[in-house]
Parts: C-alpha cells; structure tokens; sequence
C-alpha cells in the first residue's frame, strides 16, 4: 500500500485535532459538577446553597472553557509547523511526514498504539503517548480513506470510532 496524502495545518485543524481530548476534558468537568451535586442532594443542604452550587460550577466550566481555548490558540502559535502544509505517506511499514520546513518523520507501525477516528479525521496515538492527526480532508476520495481503514485493521491496531 501506499497512499500520499496532503493537507494545510491550520487553526481550525489544529482545534479538530486537539477535539477528543478537549471533550473528554469537559466531560471529566461535568462528572465533578455531578459529584458535588450528588454530595449537595444527600447531605440534604438547602436548596439555596444548591442554587448557588450550580451557579459556581457553571461559572468554573464556562471559565474553563475559555481557558482550554485560548490554551490551543497559544500552543498553535508555537505550533513550528502552523499554516503549513504536511505531506503524509502510508506505506506497509511506515508512516512518513514531512513539511516545507525539512521537517521528517518516519513511524513504524508497530509503534502505534492505536488509531482513534471521530467525524473529523484519525488521531495515530504511539507508544510514546505523542499524537500525529489525519483530517479526512487530506483524502482525495472514500475509496482511499477505505482503503486506509481495511489496511489498519489488518495490521490489527486497535481501532476505534469515538463519538466525542
């Protein structure tokens, strides 16, 4: 197999990559939110304080929210590759990407842990707990990007499809 591919990474991919991982932080937000109002119900506290636990969660998540933002706007300004175009090639052994700045790649395929595809596109998870991501834009057709699909579960990395 070999498929070459090539997409612009800017701001708005940056946010698509970074997406799984933002939402699965909101997520862990909520559950704590959830906890406190669970401690809130069966220590029987007035419905005042309940109100104004509500109120301060809600605070802390939009306050959270607006942080976590700005957080991804500052990492893709240091971002060295930011509105830059990745050339990617998937080989049998390796996945290879390069940029116009002499930046190189090579990953093995046995050092990918797992590949998690949401409705934006592929997030290559390695051993080493670093990301490389694919938008589904950098396909030229379905054909390809199903190809590329029957591929990675052949080589039986963990694959998986997450809603968030």
């Amino acid at each position: 197999m070999n498929i070459k591919l090539k997409y612009k990474m800017d701001i708005d991919e940056w946010v698509r990559a970074h997406a799984i991982d933002t939402k699965r932080q909101y997520i862990s937000m909520a559950a704590v939110f959830a906890v406190f109002l669970i401690i809130f119900v069966y220590t029987k506290q007035d419905l005042k304080f309940i109100g104004l636990a509500l109120g301060a969660a809600l605070i802390i998540i939009l306050i959270f929210a607006v942080i976590l933002r700005l957080s991804l706007l500052s990492d893709f300004k240091k971002f060295k590759f930011a509105n830059e175009e990745l050339k990617w090639r998937i080989t049998d052994e390796l996945i290879i990407i390069d940029s116009i700045e002499n930046y190189h790649t090579e990953t093995e395929w046995a050092k990918v842990n797992n590949i998690i595809e949401n409705r934006d596109g592929f997030m290559f998870v390695a051993a080493d707990r670093q990301f490389s991501y694919l938008p589904r834009s950098a396909f030229k057709n379905p054909a390809d990007m199903e190809t590329f699909i029957g591929f990675v579960k052949e080589k039986g990395i963990k694959y998986k499809y997450s809603a968030l």
